[in-house]
């Protein structure tokens, strides 16, 4: 089923902490915009990798963007986990598999002051 950004909070769980955001979890402003977690730029968790549409050039075109994870708050995002979402469990003292290349973090758009909707 397809949900929109007013319909996520219902299907999804908001985390207490956004920085325990995983690849494939959602930043969320109900009736105004949602982004897809991709990854941490950083060990602190203070940059976060995500995935947008609708910004410039290319409106519905998915783009891989990296920002400030504070700034993103500031603009109302609430950090959302789909209540369904399966992942691979970590065994003790193992670092998490990386899910981005080197490759493909180095085509991130850099979001220093990101806006609502806009790249």
């Amino acid at each position: 089923r397809v949900h929109d950004t007013s319909q996520l909070p219902a299907v999804c769980n908001e985390l207490p902490n956004a920085q325990d955001l995983r690849a494939g979890d959602l930043l969320n402003i109900p009736r105004r915009h949602v982004i897809l977690c991709a990854g941490w730029f950083d060990p602190q968790h203070t940059w976060i990798y995500y995935y947008e549409t609708g910004g410039a050039p290319d409106y519905w075109k998915p783009g891989l963007k990296q920002a400030p994870l504070a700034a993103l708050l500031e603009l109302g995002y609430k950090p959302l986990r789909y209540k369904g979402m399966a992942y691979e469990p970590v065994p003790s003292g193992k670092q998490p598999r990386e899910v981005l290349t080197r490759a493909v973090k180095t085509t991130a758009a850099v979001v220093e002051h990101p806006t609502v909707g806009e790249p």
